[in-house]
């Protein structure tokens, strides 16, 4: 590699670095063209083309440099997660698997293809290669994180706050705690789970999810203090609909009849937008049955409802279920004679 060549190849890795994508593409397609086989240029380029949108473009650049690298296990690993946010996750898991035939002990390529397994709806898979991640990197906090997701989406929650617990004991961050304090609620330890929210809103102000979680704490007992959580969560994400569901209640509730019709008409426009939305998260059905929402709206609401959790049904693992031997043939010893009159007139 020549001089001017690594010169340019620095410039492009700090362009990258420094998030200008189109210096960065600009600085490796003249390595490229100077030094046609320096496969780092290639793995470099084809992630700013990720980075910035230009995703069909990026996997042509990891498949021509495959095609001078065969056996580069760096290579498949990004390309398996270039394929993985792609939603194409034979071809990500396959090449998951390939980096890991070239590079047992690469901590990315068993971190792709986790990921890819955890999407494909695969937990045993997935749940070995995040274990297979953790035992070449154990300090990683996010590693740690994922894992705990991986866990609660398929309701073990034992298992899952180990996890978070070990994040916030690498890496105490807002998204760790707040994960935390989501495990600990659904395990029943809402006290806990607070105090994780808590310290979670305090660590980054910014991120809505914690209020959003302490506000519906607070809806079982402080509708004030409910409020204003979902005030701060709506300032925070202004077009979050579920969060003008919970205040449009919530104000219901307290009677506040001010700005009333607007207030309805506002949320009406919103849920309607919300419902040209195929796959759109749920929002609180029973919190709307209770407002002047137009009935055939709220069918529509609800069927996006059911097929969003429809969608996460059969991303589940299948449930091991033994059916149960045919019971016994019932003998009765005795039958009274009104049993015996009663059938005998039938």
């Amino acid at each position: 590699m020549t001089a001017s060549s690594k010169t340019i190849f620095e410039q492009g890795r700090t362009a990258r670095r420094q998030g200008d994508h189109a210096e960065a593409i600009r600085c490796f397609r003249q390595v490229i063209a100077q030094q046609p086989g320096f496969i780092s240029a290639y793995n470099n380029l084809a992630n700013a083309l990720q980075q910035s949108g230009a995703v069909d473009e990026a996997r042509a650049v990891y498949q021509k440099a495959l095609a001078i690298a065969p056996e580069h296990a760096v290579l498949h690993a990004n390309l398996a997660a270039l394929e993985q946010l792609e939603g194409r996750l034979d071809a990500a898991i396959a090449h998951g698997h390939r980096a890991l035939v070239l590079r047992p002990d690469l901590p990315l390529a068993h971190h792709n293809l986790a990921k890819a397994y955890a999407e494909h709806g695969e937990f045993i898979f997935a749940e070995h290669a995040y274990r297979n991640t953790l035992n070449l990197a154990p300090e990683d906090a996010a590693l740690h994180l994922e894992l705990g997701q991986l866990y609660q989406r398929y309701g073990e929650i034992a298992k899952a706050l180990d996890c978070y617990r070990a994040s916030v004991r690498l890496k105490p961050t807002a998204t760790a705690y707040n994960a935390l304090g989501a495990a600990l609620q659904e395990a029943g330890t809402t006290e806990l789970a607070e105090r994780c929210y808590q310290r979670a809103r305090r660590l980054d102000p910014e991120f809505s999810q914690p209020w959003y979680n302490l506000a519906q704490l607070a809806e079982r007992h402080n509708l004030n203090q409910a409020l204003a959580y979902y005030q701060q969560a709506l300032a925070l994400m202004p077009d979050d609909v579920k969060l003008h569901c919970h205040i449009a209640a919530i104000k219901n509730l307290q009677a506040d009849w001010a700005g009333y019709s607007e207030r309805m008409a506002e949320l009406t426009a919103r849920l309607s937008a919300q419902a040209e939305h195929a796959e759109a998260a749920p929002l609180p059905l029973m919190s709307l049955l209770a407002m002047p929402i137009p009935p055939a709206l709220l069918l529509r609401l609800a069927r996006q409802h059911a097929a969003y959790f429809t969608r996460l049904a059969r991303a589940l693992p299948p449930c091991p279920h033994t059916p149960a031997p045919p019971a016994p043939r019932l003998n009765i010893g005795y039958v009274s004679p009104s049993l015996k009159i009663l059938e005998t007139e039938r």
